[in-house]
C-alpha cells in the first residue's frame, strides 16, 4: 500500500497496478468512459474503488498511470513485443476489441434506429388528428434479444479473459517467488562456503603457530640442556694440586 503523497510520478508496485487494470477493464466503466465528459467521473470512481482496496492514490496520480499503460500497449503491441509487458492480455481483451470501424458502425446504427422509430411514434400534432403508421414491436423485441445474449457472451467472454490473465499473473508471481528463494538458498550456501574455508584457514594458521611455538621451546630446552652439562662438568673437574 501507499499513501497519497500527491506525487504524480511515485511508483506503482506490480499489484497495484494490476488492481488499477481491473477496475478500468469493468464492463461498466469502459461503457462510462466512451463519454469524455464523463472521465473525470470515472477516474474519480477508480480512485474510490482502489481506496477499498487500501490503496490511496489521487486521480492525477491514476490518470497519469492509464496513460502511461495504454502508451505501453500500444508500443509494445507496434512492436510485436507483447511477451515483455505483463499487462498486454488484459489491456488487448478491452482495447483489441475497439480496434476498427465496426464497433462505431454498430453504435451508429442503433442510435440512428432509435432515432426514427422515436421520430414515427411521437408524430402527434396539437388540435388535429395523425395516423400513426403500424410498427411491428415483434422485430423491436427480437433485436433487443439478440443484443442482450450478444453482450451477455461478450461479458463471459470477458470475464474468462480476465480470469486467464489472473492465471497468468498468478504463475508469474510464484514463479519469481521460486526464484527469489532459489537466489536466497544459493547466498547461503556461498555464504556457508565461505565461512567453512575461513575456519579452516584460521585452524591452519593456529596449527602452524602451535608447531612454530613447540620448535622454539624445544631448541630452548636443547640449549638449557647443553648449558647444565657443561656446568655439571666444570663442576666435577678436580681441583689442581697445591705447592
Amino acid at each position: 500500500m501507499s499513501g497519497g503523497s500527491g506525487t504524480s510520478r511515485q511508483h506503482w508496485p506490480l499489484g497495484e497496478t494490476q488492481a488499477l487494470l481491473n477496475v478500468w477493464a469493468e464492463h461498466s466503466v469502459q461503457r462510462q468512459m466512451e463519454g469524455l465528459s464523463r472521465n473525470e467521473e470515472v477516474i474519480q470512481y477508480m480512485v474510490g474503488e482502489l481506496a477499498k482496496l487500501g490503496i490511496r492514490r489521487t486521480s492525477t496520480q491514476v490518470r497519469e498511470k492509464l496513460k502511461k499503460l495504454r502508451q505501453q500497449y500500444k508500443a509494445v503491441k507496434t512492436r510485436d513485443q507483447t511477451k515483455s509487458f505483463p499487462f498486454f492480455d488484459l489491456m488487448d481483451s478491452v482495447l483489441g476489441d475497439k480496434v476498427g470501424p465496426h464497433h462505431l458502425d454498430h453504435t451508429d446504427h442503433t442510435a440512428d434506429k432509435s432515432t426514427s422509430t422515436g421520430s414515427e411514434v411521437s408524430a402527434v400534432i396539437k388540435g388535429s388528428r395523425v395516423m400513426l403508421p403500424k410498427i411491428k414491436t415483434s422485430g423491436l423485441k427480437s433485436g433487443f434479444r439478440k443484443r442482450r445474449l450478444e453482450e451477455d457472451s461478450d461479458t463471459q467472454g470477458f470475464v474468462s479473459v480476465m480470469a486467464e490473465c489472473h492465471r497468468r499473473w498468478l504463475e508469474k508471481e510464484e514463479e519469481l517467488r521460486r526464484e527469489e528463494m532459489q537466489q536466497e538458498a544459493q547466498l547461503r550456501r556461498e555464504e556457508m562456503e565461505q565461512e567453512l574455508i575461513l575456519r579452516r584457514e584460521e585452524g591452519e594458521r593456529e596449527e602452524r603457530l602451535r608447531q612454530q611455538e613447540m620448535e622454539v621451546r624445544s631448541k630452548d630446552t636443547e640449549t638449557l640442556s647443553s648449558c647444565l652439562l657443561e656446568l655439571m662438568k666444570h663442576m666435577n673437574r678436580e681441583p689442581p694440586a697445591s705447592h
